[in-house]
């Protein structure tokens, strides 16, 4: 088995052993080590100076453009790497672990735009949103409400109304990763003549139409990601930056929306708590007791907390990545789209939620055993 290398030198943390490498293809590992690489050189150094001083990852995420990972699932022929979602997994935890945790987000909600336009393409969205990406145009997804919160399935502080052959669109959000950043904005409102909670529409607008406060976000470990309110306010918006007919945007969300987004989170989280593992291995089995004799790592009571976190981060890490094949196998690898009323990958969703909710319960656990682990 190839070492697992960080620039010259042996990888710190986990080994490849403890990667599981039979579910990808030899260039999705390639992609891996170029990743990798990418993290060793810049986006890892960049990512203490992002959160220190609340600064967008606009440099990690143009890097990835420059490698075609900014249009990851997009086909060849529109200019993308034409993987599928096994490797948007891998990517997305790649990002999180060896990397930027705000730039993974970024990410996360940059492929989520993407993948709604990709969805109800058409040759306008494609050549405006779609073949500009690897020069690092940006895209984020907006679909919360100041109102409703999560509840996105009904964004009653938004609305759309037909002006001048397009549509006038209005949008708040209690929180838009990147926003105020994002060249573009994927948003969901309530449709032209809104006929219940179900009946919702999508669109794109430009980033020089968005109002955003990123200055009032400030998490912990994720301060760049710059995730806060944005509003549109009554915008133009041209008949050809609404994604899909009227009324698609619930099918829209099920269908492409939260399954790359609960995949992509997912991974992240996993992503983030393997981090924390490589950082426990590195402290644990470097630093010694000399008074006994013994590495930190020699005792049982750490032994424990690091097993324990490996096998449930890979059970968690497993889990994500089956069901992003269950969705590969229902799109042909990601090459066939379903039409509006149709679902592929939302026949999974229920299967969606449950790796994101398991990813999140461990990733809590396993850094706060690592912390334990480090002293």
């Amino acid at each position: 088995m190839t070492e697992k290398m960080w620039g010259s030198e042996p990888f710190w943390g986990l080994g490849y052993e403890w990667d599981p490498d039979w579910v990808f293809t030899d260039r999705q590992k390639e992609l891996r080590s170029t990743i990798i690489e990418l993290c060793e050189t810049e986006l890892r150094a960049n990512a203490k100076r992002f959160d220190d001083e609340l600064t967008f990852p606009r440099r990690n995420l143009e890097i990835l453009g420059e490698h075609g990972f900014l249009a990851l699932t997009v086909p060849e022929e529109f200019g993308g790497l034409g993987e599928n979602h096994v490797a948007y997994s891998m990517v997305c935890e790649t990002i999180a672990r060896y990397g930027c945790a705000s730039t993974a987000m970024c990410y996360v909600m940059h492929m989520g735009a993407v993948n709604a336009i990709m969805l109800r393409q058409t040759p306008e969205l494609i050549d405006k949103y779609i073949r500009p990406l690897n020069s690092g145009k940006l895209g984020t997804l907006s679909y919360s409400d100041p109102e409703t919160g999560s509840h996105f399935w009904y964004p009653i502080s938004s609305g759309a109304s037909r002006s001048n052959g397009g549509y006038k669109v209005r949008k708040k959000a209690s929180w838009t990763t990147s926003g105020g950043f994002a060249d573009f904005y994927v948003v969901q409102t309530t449709s032209p003549d809104f006929t219940g909670y179900d009946d919702l529409s999508v669109f794109v607008v430009d980033g020089e139409h968005v109002k955003s406060q990123p200055s009032l976000w400030d998490a912990l470990g994720l301060r760049g990601n710059q995730s806060g309110p944005i509003e549109i306010d009554g915008i133009e918006v041209p008949v050809e930056q609404l994604v899909g007919p009227t009324g698609d945007g619930a099918t829209s969300n099920d269908e492409s929306v939260d399954p790359w987004f609960l995949i992509g989170s997912s991974s992240v989280w996993n992503g983030l708590a393997l981090g924390a593992i490589d950082i426990a291995k590195r402290h644990t089995t470097r630093k010694r007791h000399v008074d006994v004799g013994l590495r930190v790592a020699d005792y049982p009571t750490i032994q424990d907390y690091v097993g324990e976190a490996v096998m449930d981060t890979n059970a968690c890490r497993i889990f994500a990545l089956s069901v992003a094949q269950a969705m590969d196998g229902a799109t042909e690898n990601n090459t066939k789209n379903p039409g509006p009323g149709e679902l592929a990958r939302g026949n999974f969703l229920h299967w969606a939620w449950q790796i994101k909710f398991e990813a999140a319960k461990n990733v809590a656990h396993v850094v706060d055993k690592m912390l334990h682990a480090c002293g």
